[in-house]
Parts: structure tokens; C-alpha cells; sequence
């Protein structure tokens, strides 16, 4: 059985990869009953996403692209984006996510100034749709997932150099998006300004009232505005942020499941099993037990 692991949801404050080498790899499974890949975030690091399998819908800023298998996205430094199943399917995916600096030139050369400045500052979606370059496309990443989970002494330069060769195809590929209109960047900017009210504050007993004043709307105002942008209710979003956030303290310290429910906002053990079993079809100790079980 497959859970959905996911990060936060917001700006992420965690760095990916090291000072030293900004860039990670991660790869997302879903075959169950959540409909969401992956939470609306936004972090400073570029991002390629590689349908492995199945169908999804992506969400970068205010554009919907489906992605079936094999498709793969460049998604900008800073835009704000999510994906959701289509259909309930069986659906995996594959992260490159990584830092403008990593790839930087020393000097501002012609390469940087030409080709890769304006691939992170122009804020356009790449999608490669052309077959033969899907299947070159795929086996870079393929390619890059498996140094990266050797990490051996050569690993490092293997990836670097495997993902300017991907980064050449997006360069030649027409972007998939256009400018933004302002009253979309005042949407995307009010959703950024919620998402970083609930992480910084999801611990405490927030209510429908405070989470709506964040935006200075009133509460009926707020629930339709985050239906359409979210899929989901306020109180919903908020219990599975706080189920996701706690998985973390679940599989990676000892704490009690009392301790975790009240770490993460719950009021209560009992009402913190009953949510996380809501969400995740699997009640916390089980979850981590078969999480302890795939790892052997």
C-alpha cells in the first residue's frame, strides 16, 4: 500500500539538497484514494516534474496543464503549484528540484546570460510534448535519480551534467504560459500570504474567523475563495496539513502519538487517530509500523 507523503504546502523553508550541491530528487506515489499528488507550495529552486505514470492535473500559478505519462514540466523559481489525480488512477511522479546557483556560471557569461537567466526569470512553463524528446527526456531522469541514489564519488558531476542536457530541451522547447495579469498575481499572492499565515500558526486552535481576517475578508468570502483556489474547505485543508506535518515526527522520532497530535494542533489523541485515519485510510501506529516494514 502507497501513502502520500508530502511536504509543506507553503513557501518551503527547508533547503533541497546542501549548501554545496542545492539539488534533490524526489519521487511521489499515489494508488489509493487521495486525489491530491501534491499541495499548493512555492520554494526559490527550479523544478522538473516527470510523469511516471498515470494521468495528473498541474497547477503552476493560474494555468492547468494535463500531464499524462511521460510528460515532463519546467516549473520556474517561485510559482506557486500543485497536482491532482485524474479519475482516481494509479499515479507516480519524479522531483528535480534544484537551485538557479547550482548551474550558474562563475562569471556572467553567454551561456547564463543567453539561455539559462532567461529559462529562471522569465516565469514561463516549459512542457515537452514532442515523443522523441520525451523519451530522451525521460532517460536523463531516469539517469539522474539513479546517481542520486547511489551518491557515490562521482555522483555529484554526473547530475550536473545530466541536468544542463535536460535543461538544453526546455531551452528549445516554446514556453507554455504567458504573462500574468495583475488581478492573477493579486490571486496567487493572497494565496501565498494563507498558506504562509497556516504554516507559521498551524499548531495553534485557528479558527474559520482568523484564518478569513488574514485576508481581511469575511468568512462566507473566504470559504469561496479558497474552494476555488484549494479544492477544498478551510477546516478540511487544515486538519490534513497538520496529518501531513505530523508524519514527519511519526517516522522520524520516537514521541508519543498523544505528544505528536498536540505538536501539530490537535486537541486530543483520539480525535488526531480518527482524522489521520480519515485522510490516509490507515491509522497512525499502522502507518508507521508498514512504513518500518517497506524500509527492511
Amino acid at each position: 500500500m502507497n501513502h502520500l507523503l508530502v511536504d509543506a504546502t507553503f513557501k518551503e523553508k527547508r533547503a533541497h539538497g546542501s549548501l554545496l550541491f542545492p539539488c534533490s530528487i524526489y519521487h511521489t506515489e499515489q494508488n489509493g484514494e487521495i486525489q491530491v499528488m501534491l499541495y499548493k507550495h512555492w520554494h526559490e529552486e527550479a523544478e522538473i516534474l516527470y510523469v511516471k505514470e498515470g494521468k495528473m492535473e498541474i497547477i503552476i500559478e493560474d494555468k492547468s496543464i494535463i500531464a499524462d505519462k511521460d510528460s515532463v514540466l519546467y516549473i520556474p523559481p517561485n510559482s506557486l503549484h500543485g497536482a491532482y489525480r485524474i479519475n482516481k488512477s494509479a499515479c507516480s511522479f519524479t522531483s528535480i528540484v534544484f537551485h538557479p546557483t547550482f548551474i550558474y556560471s562563475y562569471t556572467n557569461d553567454l551561456i547564463q546570460q543567453q539561455y539559462l537567466s532567461p529559462l529562471f526569470q522569465n516565469k514561463q512553463v516549459h512542457v515537452i510534448t514532442k515523443k522523441d524528446r520525451k523519451e530522451k527526456i525521460s532517460f536523463l531522469v531516469k539517469e539522474m535519480a539513479t546517481h542520486y541514489s547511489r551518491k557515490n564519488e562521482t555522483s555529484e558531476i554526473m547530475i550536473k551534467g545530466l541536468l544542463f542536457q535536460l535543461l538544453y530541451y526546455f531551452i528549445k522547447s516554446p514556453p507554455k504560459s504567458h504573462p500574468i495579469p495583475k488581478h492573477i498575481e493579486l490571486n496567487i499572492q493572497r494565496q501565498k500570504i494563507i498558506l504562509e499565515y497556516i504554516e507559521n500558526n498551524y499548531a495553534l486552535p485557528l479558527t474559520l474567523e482568523e484564518l478569513s481576517s488574514v485576508l481581511y475578508l469575511s468568512k462566507e468570502q473566504f470559504c469561496r475563495f479558497f474552494k476555488k483556489n484549494f479544492r477544498d474547505t478551510p477546516i478540511s485543508f487544515l486538519k490534513k496539513y497538520r496529518i501531513y506535518k505530523s508524519i514527519d515526527l511519526l517516522l522520524t522520532t520516537e514521541m508519543k502519538i498523544t505528544d505528536i497530535a498536540y505538536e501539530v494542533g490537535f486537541d486530543s489523541s483520539n480525535y488526531y487517530t480518527i482524522a489521520f485515519k480519515d485522510v490516509l485510510h490507515i491509522g497512525p501506529r499502522d502507518f508507521k509500523k508498514e512504513y518500518k516494514q517497506t524500509r527492511r
